[in-house]
């Protein structure tokens, strides 16, 4: 488990392929499958925040910046720009839509707006609204609002979520449930249809900082961190129907991102774990400059 000068990744839940980047803008494209590096192109990313995205197919990279940049989608393996939005400053996190067609930007202030993955052209905004998520198994969508709200894909409340703390830290779909981490708080779990929460989870002093879900397994995966004390964290998996959480693995790690569909757990420090067996199964060589 070496140590490596990657802070940034982007996974997307079904590819194999992640976009790795350094405290800001080098950013290098893999194969999960091989484990090779793809290109390394320079970008105008930024730190702080969540700010680079790839798409399933591995055709395309979104990297933002705070402040002159803006937005730019670059071309994979090329690294050529294939769009910038130079307009939309100060974005704080991207995400790519179930869709794939789409791309989520959240920003300091102002709207959320989703642009088009093709040509950067914003297809709508949502004020108000500090994150986006949609179902990939059913036609319902997350919206992190003042109020956050289970909705319908053209916006309808199907049902208001209270917050328990102040930030929400990650959202996760399963087949017919919603998995919510809060800051300092539990995750809760709702249904879909109804939005009723059907149980929660939560250990005192700790928190879930990423929600993955296995889609082969049906069941939910988290990162557990002790905020108030640190040390490890643990890959944790979660089962909806009994409301337990089993610890699969402690680890230490920067950053780590859930891929393939659930199946793997990625860390910055260049290993990729396997989420039913907490066995390390690939290292990428990640680069240690510093």
């Amino acid at each position: 488990m070496q140590s490596s000068s990657i802070r940034h990744l982007a996974t997307s839940p079904r590819g194999n392929y992640f976009a790795a980047a350094e405290f800001k803008s080098i950013t290098s494209i893999w194969n999960i499958d091989n484990a090779e590096k793809l290109c390394e192109f320079p970008t105008v990313l930024d730190f702080g925040g969540s700010r680079l995205a790839i798409t399933s197919d591995g055709t395309a990279c979104i990297a933002g910046a705070y402040h002159v940049n803006g937005i730019v989608c670059y071309a994979l393996p090329s690294g050529n720009v294939l769009w910038q939005r130079k307009d939309l400053k100060k974005v704080q996190r991207i995400n790519v839509l179930a869709s794939e067609s789409a791309v989520a930007c959240v920003f300091e202030k102002g709207p959320l707006h989703i642009l088009s993955t093709e040509a950067g052209k914003t297809l709508q905004q949502i004020r108000g609204c500090k994150g986006l998520e949609i179902s990939p198994f059913e036609q319902v969508q997350f919206a992190d609002k003042t109020n956050p709200e289970l909705q319908t894909l053209d916006g309808s409340r199907i049902a208001q979520v209270k917050r328990k703390s102040f930030a929400i830290l990650s959202v996760a779909f399963g087949h017919n449930l919603l998995a919510i981490s809060e800051s300092g708080g539990p995750v809760r779990w709702f249904e879909t249809q109804s939005g009723a929460c059907i149980w929660e989870y939560g250990r005192r002093g700790n928190h879930i900082l990423t929600l993955g879900y296995s889609y082969a397994r049906r069941s939910f995966l988290g990162v557990e961190w002790a905020y108030e004390s640190g040390g490890e964290k643990r890959l944790v998996v979660f089962d909806p129907a009994r409301g337990r959480a089993e610890t699969v693995e402690a680890f230490r790690s920067t950053v780590e991102a859930f891929c393939l569909a659930g199946d793997g757990l990625l860390s910055s420090s260049g290993w990729l774990m396997d989420t039913a067996s907490g066995a390390l199964v690939k290292q990428f060589p990640f680069s240690t400059r510093e």
